[in-house]
């Protein structure tokens, strides 16, 4: 019986992160003690380049829309490394900027989910395939989520939430999971995909 995968594999890991030059408790903290509620917001489209919702990217120009609809992975493949990592690297670096993490301050809000995809570690430790899919993906997006935590998040005292959004093989085969096979779904029909998602959801330096 095929695992299903509540809200697209929301693994919501919510981040301690320490100011550890304050001596003022850091918001994620009174949120994990459930002291205040959490009042939060969505970085969609930032480490995950979602078509619907980043259309006017510099990632998709002059990409078909059939490859832009389905995903990182397919839309990676038709541009290959040498045009595709320039493009998501300037996407990256402008989507989301310490600016937006201030104005989120601003209005009170007190957290941020960003969604990411398995791939965002730079490795795969399970894959006795050796099909090395993750290699597909442009790479530098992990400094982002490390600049987010480390700095802007302790910065402004918010919690971040990290979304495992997009699982090794597709949780459900739509584009934000970033699937090498459009519409279909692997995740749950090969261990190595399992344990890579669990793997995803222990592992980094969070």
């Amino acid at each position: 019986m095929q695992t299903r995968v509540d809200l697209a594999l929301v693994f919501c890991i919510l981040i301690m992160v320490l100011n550890f030059v304050s001596t003022e408790e850091h918001v994620a903290q009174k949120i994990l003690r459930n002291d205040i509620k959490l009042k939060g917001v969505n970085l969609g489209g930032w480490l995950i380049a979602e078509h619907w919702m980043t259309w006017d990217s510099v990632i998709w120009q002059d990409v078909p829309e059939n490859i832009s609809n389905a995903g990182e992975f397919v839309t990676m493949n038709y541009l290959g490394h040498n045009v595709g990592d320039s493009r998501f690297e300037k996407h990256r670096s402008t989507w989301i900027t310490e600016n937006d993490i201030a104005e989120i301050a601003k209005f009170g809000l007190n957290a941020v989910r960003v969604p990411i995809g398995y791939w965002i570690v730079g490795f795969d430790n399970r894959d006795p395939s050796h099909q090395e899919h993750w290699k597909m993906f442009a790479p530098g997006a992990l400094k982002y989520l490390d600049t987010l935590i480390f700095n802007w998040a302790r910065k402004y005292n918010i919690a971040v939430l990290i979304d495992l959004h997009a699982v090794k093989g597709s949780q459900n085969g739509n584009d934000h999971s970033a699937p090498e096979d459009p519409g279909k779904s692997y995740w749950s029909q090969y261990p190595e995909n399992v344990q890579n998602a669990i793997g995803e959801s222990r592992k980094n330096n969070y």
